[in-house]
């Protein structure tokens, strides 16, 4: 289960490999010259959103970001691991095809990934302890990552996250209703 807490969710600045629809996996691809630009601006978005902690995936592409966020705030950063992307073993590098939706229906594991349910689980452990910190918090990670919040957030399957877009989560009210997830523009 989610934390029911109030918290914000980007996805890291754009990567060459985002520009060509590869899987990233686990392989530490950086920012390129527009994630960069992309980071810069998000940071000027959430300066005044009262933000106490920035908690981030190891890999640079999400660590750079959230550097940004965090000289923008004035508050701590904290790197935790298991908020690092999906690992797709062999297909890290790949396009995303039929593959991918074979992987996620449990059909299809590549040699050296995790499975889907795996992933979900320890995503979501993840994304607990960072909203463990003093909040609101700021999680700057992955877009698989955001997998584990649509579905235990019951969102829309349909949304995409784009690249730092800012969106804040905030739990329902009363039982059976989904959480309220808000671009911040």
């Amino acid at each position: 289960m989610l934390t029911k807490t109030t918290f914000y969710y980007v996805r890291h600045g754009e990567t060459d490999w985002n520009r060509e629809k590869r899987i990233q996996g686990q392989l530490d691809i950086p920012l390129n010259a527009l994630g960069m630009e992309q980071a810069e601006a998000a940071s000027r978005l959430i300066r005044d959103l009262n933000i106490a902690a920035v908690c981030t995936s190891p890999l640079s592409r999400a660590r750079e970001t959230a550097k940004r966020f965090q000289t923008a705030l004035g508050c701590s950063l904290h790197v935790i691991e298991d908020l690092r992307e999906a690992t797709f073993g062999t297909y890290d590098g790949e396009i995303r095809g039929a593959w991918y939706e074979e992987w996620k229906a449990g059909r299809f594991i590549p040699k050296g990934a995790e499975t889907y349910p795996d992933f979900i689980q320890r995503a979501l452990a993840a994304i607990n302890r960072a909203l463990a910190h003093p909040g609101p918090v700021l999680i700057v990670a992955h877009g698989m990552l955001y997998r584990a919040i649509k579905e235990h957030a019951r969102l829309d399957e349909k949304f995409t996250l784009l690249n730092c877009q800012v969106v804040r989560h905030t739990p329902p009210q009363m039982a059976g209703e989904s959480w309220q997830a808000v671009a911040i523009r």
